[in-house]
């Protein structure tokens, strides 16, 4: 089984657009439920259930909470912020800064920054080393290559995933 985010990713047809969103972020709920990241109640659930779940979310409220954009009440904005925290993973406070918008290059690294991870982009089941935790993209660390970066033995900083 492959967990990935980018296979149904749209970016090459329609780069950065409000309009995909909900279908690019329906596609992140397999990911997070993954790495045990969801909401409990969610986390429960068959990845099935998940699905169905975080596709009635993304083709109602959160469709309805990106038509708004700057109407979007602020209740409104954080309610949709901590419903499309359950099913991705990520925090209410990121989503509220990013205008509810997931940016598909972020969401590799921001999934775990907690844990100083970035999970990988062609399957989202490997995790690698963040070697840079506050930057925006991933800088991962891939084990077995020698350098000479201080605090990171036997380990060369690269950048992208594993």
């Amino acid at each position: 089984m492959l967990v990935s985010a980018v296979l149904h990713s749209r970016r090459s047809i329609t780069t950065r657009a409000t309009i995909c969103r909900p279908c690019f972020s329906a596609d992140l709920y397999g990911n997070a439920w993954y790495h045990h990241l969801l909401a409990p109640d969610l986390q429960k659930l068959t990845i099935e259930q998940v699905a169905q779940q975080a596709r009635d979310f993304a083709d109602g409220e959160y469709a309805q909470a990106l038509m708004k954009g700057d109407r979007l009440t602020s209740a409104e904005k954080q309610k949709t912020a901590q419903d499309l925290s359950r099913f991705t993973g990520l925090s209410t406070k990121y989503l509220e800064e990013t205008n509810l918008r997931i940016r598909d290059d972020r969401w590799f690294k921001e999934l775990e920054r907690d844990k100083r991870r970035t999970v990988g982009r062609l399957d989202s089941r490997f995790e690698g080393m963040d070697a840079d935790a506050p930057a925006n993209t991933p800088k991962t660390i891939r084990v077995g290559q020698p350098t000479k970066a201080p605090g990171w033995p036997r380990f060369r900083i690269t950048r992208g995933a594993i």
